[in-house]
Parts: structure tokens; sequence; C-alpha cells
């Protein structure tokens, strides 16, 4: 269903997967008033209503056929939307400039569809020869999270006994409540304190201060709507130098990938995939982190996944506390989520939202689709984390750049996995594969760095 979008200066298209995301007719103008790009941008089932919005993130660059493509910088001001129905939309470009969300507003449900016109930064094309690159736009499908407090954890028995966070009262275990974002946690046994339960040592040390500099999910941030596709790692890898894809797709060498769901394939050196909305498993830590960078974005930490998950809720589920069995959605034998004949995306409200599987925000497959690699609480190397974006552009060796990101030479601790995760059809479904309470953690604090056909990814970015 899901892909993320290319194409070019010459007009290539490649088709979106998600719902439907495109970015049609880019053109790059250099004006007497500045260098501007302009594309026509469109999905279905957008939204915002009393609760949240959800948003497509732009990003553009160019191809000087002489490595990995280069990251193309946003100017401060100049954008405009030019169309009639401009004013159900908002351009809201990144603090660093590295992209531009377009999101809906006045309580707006039903198709997006405009023409953008966005201002680049000149500068960046001083020492550019024009006619010697390949103009590229992407998007990826996003949710808006509001800025709020929430509820950390859960006290019930069966959560504490799958390592759930909760607050130390007296002989009782409460929710957490974060209330600020530059709050500072102590993670210990005593009152008042947060804590969990000792286990098989995958649930994290059980210790230490998450400091103020930890993105907690008070403040307002964006997460993918969906979880990452094997069409988007695609295009992603299509950018990359020969020598540096070949690492980023180290799958290919993965016996059990082709028997998991795996349909990415090399042929006449570009990468392809004949179901690009299966979702993108057998990818290793470092491969999401260098995409997240490649892309603008940064990983998400356990805390930012319960507040998109449940939101100020106290709920089981992210959809609420509504059973699992009344799932319409499910992922089909090429790895594809599909919703059962008969629904569409267009019928979602916050009263069916357990129909489709997802979260108090509108986010999908928070459980139900692949293990979610979430920045732990649980490791020194996770607390460290401070939420820095990636740049768009990767190392030498292909790697993420970001210091603060723990993992992404491939060695190290500092993630933890939450959800749940779908392995296979007909393999038996349990308290928490794939549908995994929210507070369930027993693997929040393992690092487990091998590929597998159940875990994925996605990422998020501050709201500023």
């Amino acid at each position: 269903m899901r892909l993320l979008l290319l194409f070019t200066l010459w007009g290539l298209t490649v088709n979106c997967w998600s719902s439907n995301l495109k970015i049609d007719n880019p053109i790059l103008y250099f004006d007497d008033d500045g260098i501007f790009a302009q594309a026509w941008v469109s999905w279905d089932h957008a939204w915002n209503n009393d609760r949240n919005h959800d948003a497509a993130w732009i990003f553009f660059k160019y191809d000087n056929f002489a490595g990995e493509d280069l990251h193309l910088n946003i100017a401060d001001s100049g954008h405009d939307i030019v169309d009639a129905n401009a004013d159900y939309f908002d351009l809201k470009r990144s603090e660093d400039g590295k992209g531009i969300f377009i999101q809906t507003k006045n309580n707006y449900r039903g198709q997006a569809d405009l023409t953008i016109k966005i201002r680049l930064e000149s500068a960046q094309f001083d020492d550019t020869r024009r006619r010697r690159y390949v103009l590229k736009a992407y998007g990826l499908e996003m949710v808006y999270i509001p800025a709020g407090d929430f509820y950390l954890g859960d006290p019930s028995t069966a959560a504490i006994d799958h390592h759930a966070v909760y607050k130390v009262e007296g002989d009782r275990k409460g929710y957490y409540h974060i209330t600020d974002e530059r709050q500072q946690i102590t993670v210990s046994s005593a009152e008042g304190d947060l804590y969990y339960e000792e286990g098989r040592g995958y649930e994290g040390d059980r210790s230490g201060t998450i400091p103020a500099d930890y993105p907690k999910g008070i403040d307002a941030f964006y997460v993918m709507k969906y979880e990452l596709t094997q069409g988007t790692y695609v295009e992603f890898l299509n950018t990359l130098d020969s020598a540096i894809s070949h690492q980023r797709s180290g799958f290919l060498r993965n016996e059990r990938y082709q028997w998991f769901r795996g349909h990415i394939y090399l042929e006449d050196d570009r990468f392809r995939t004949e179901h690009p909305g299966a979702m993108a498993n057998f990818l290793t830590w470092s491969d999401l982190l260098a995409y997240a960078d490649w892309a603008g974005l940064r990983p998400m930490t356990e805390l930012e996944y319960t507040k998109a998950s449940r939101g100020p809720e106290k709920s089981r589920y992210p959809w609420g506390d509504a059973p699992k069995y009344q799932l319409k959605r499910f992922i089909d034998e090429h790895g594809v989520p599909q919703l059962k004949a008969g629904w569409s995306e267009a019928q979602l409200t916050h009263d069916n939202q357990v129909n489709f599987g997802c979260s108090y925000y509108w986010v999908f497959e928070l459980a139900g689709g692949m293990w979610e690699r979430v920045i732990t609480i649980g490791h020194e190397q996770g607390r460290a984390y401070q939420g820095t974006h990636g740049d768009g552009q990767l190392s030498a060796e292909g790697l993420a750049t970001n210091a603060d990101w723990p993992g992404r030479t491939g060695e190290g601790e500092g993630f933890g996995y939450r959800g749940g995760g779908f392995y296979w059809h007909g393999r038996d479904y349990h308290e928490y594969n794939p549908y995994s309470p929210v507070g369930y953690r027993p693997y929040g604090g393992w690092a487990g760095h091998d590929a597998s056909m159940a875990y994925g990814g996605r990422f998020v970015r501050t709201a500023k």
C-alpha cells in the first residue's frame, strides 16, 4: 500500500501505495526573485479533527551522477500553495530547512490535492552546473501528535509480569504521569519513582535517570502514519552509491528473506520490488537509522511510542480497551496491511478505530504490524539520546551521522522493541504477538541487532 515517491525533473513517475500519496510534475524554477521547486501533491483520506491532523513530509534531493544524491535545503520563507483550495492546508517548514510539512486545517476530511511552490536556499546552487543533475522529490505520510501530558506504563498484574513500567506508590503500583518535556525521571524502587520488574534481562537495567533532553512526547511531534515499507526503502537504496547500497541491502544475502515476505531484488543495477506496500522487514537497526538520517527524521523513544499510542488515555491497546478480535485490518500473504473487503480508511472515526487497528491519534500498526524499534529508557546509551534530526546525508561508510543515536554503526546498546510483531501466517497469536498492549515491554531494553521477518521501524520529527 505505501510507497515513498520519486519524480525527476524529466517527469518520471513512481506510484504511491499508502493512501495514494503522489508527488507529480516537479519543476525547478530559476526566477529573478529566487529558486523554487514546484510539485503537485495529493493523498487520500486527509483529516483535521478535534484531536489532531495528518500531514505529508516533503523533501527534495538532486542527483549529480557522482554518488549519493544531495539533500536540498529549503529557505526560511517564500513558500506558497497556489490552488484555490489553499485555505484548507498549511505549509510548515522544519526549523533546520531539511523538509516541509503540508498539513490540513479547519476540520477537513477528504482528498488532499494541491500545488506547492517551495523556495530553496539559493547558495547551495552557486557551483552547480544546472543541466548536470536530476531533481527528485520525496514524501511520507505523517500524523501530528499534539503537545500534552500522558500516562506511562500499566499497573495491572499482567502488564507488570511483562515488565510494564509503573509508579512506586507504597505497596501499590500506579500509572506514571508525564507532565513536562524537561522532566527528569528517576528509575528506582523508591517511593514516587518509575520502576519495572526484573526478568530475563531484556527489559532493561532498571536504573539511571531519564534526563531532561531525552524526548518524552510532551512537546508536539510528527510520526509516520504507517510503518516503513519495502517500496519506500527501494527508493532510498536507489539514491545511494552502489558500494553503500550494497551495505544497506544485506537482507538480499539472507536465505530466509524471500521465504518471509521479502520482495526487494536487484536488477540492472536498480533495486525493485513487486510489492512496494509490504512492510519493510529484515532491516538492521543501522539500516533503519541510515534511512532516518537520509529522510531528515529521527528514531522514536519508548515514551513517544506510548504517547502516540494512547494519547491522554490509560487504554490497554493503542485503539482503546476494545478487544483485538474486532479488528478488520490484517497482513496479507505478501506482508501488505489490508482492510476487510468493503472497508476503507474513509470510514475511520474515533468510535471505530479498533476496526482499523489504529491508535488514539490514528497512527496505524503500532500494534499488529512489525515490532517497533524505539530508543529505550533501559540502557545508559538510550537515556543519552537527545532527539537530534537527520540532515539528509550519510557518512562515507553509509551510516547515520548523529552522535546521539545509539547503535548507528551496528554495534552497541540503547534501543528496544515495543508493540508486538507479525511473524508468519499460521503462527500462534499470543498475549503480545502481534497485538501487544501498550504497556507491555518484554524486550523494551533488548538491543537485538539481528534482522528478522518481524522487526520493522518508523520515525518521527519534533514539531519545530
